[in-house]
């Protein structure tokens, strides 16, 4: 599948994502935005202005990391669309890694970053009261 084919497919999974949370009743307060990023990613790419698209595509990665730190999500939830970003990405940097795009992974106790261990933030927990039961059912 081509770059231009994944427009539309990002928007619509960003645009899934905004609805498990705003549906979960927890007010994750960056919804909006994050619609925002996915589809103006989307619309940048259709239109060929990558650098743009870039930009959104990184913002968005951003707010998903932000909501799995603050308890919206699950790091089981976020693994998908955010392999979704690292890609779009890449592809848009002629399948270069972004340069200021980072993977986080949960490892154990830890998180990896680009094959580098480091600690987890202080207070952070997979398990924290925001980490209800029925959000595990969102796949992204």
């Amino acid at each position: 599948m081509n770059l231009k084919n994944k427009d539309i497919d990002f928007s619509m999974r960003i645009g899934e994502l905004v609805r498990y949370l705003r549906e979960t009743g927890q007010g994750f307060p960056l919804c909006d935005r994050l619609l925002f990023c996915g589809v103006n990613a989307g619309m940048c790419i259709r239109s060929g202005k990558t650098s743009e698209a870039a930009e959104f595509i990184e913002e968005a990665d951003y707010i998903i990391e932000m909501a799995v730190v603050a308890g919206y999500l699950t790091t089981h939830q976020d693994v998908h669309i955010r392999a979704d970003c690292n890609n779009l990405l890449k592809m848009l940097n002629g399948g270069e890694s972004q340069a200021g795009a980072t993977t986080w992974v949960i490892d154990g106790d830890n998180y990896v970053e680009n094959a580098h261990s480091v600690r987890k933030p202080a207070g952070f927990t997979a398990d924290s009261s925001r980490n209800a039961k029925s959000r595990d059912n969102y796949e992204g």
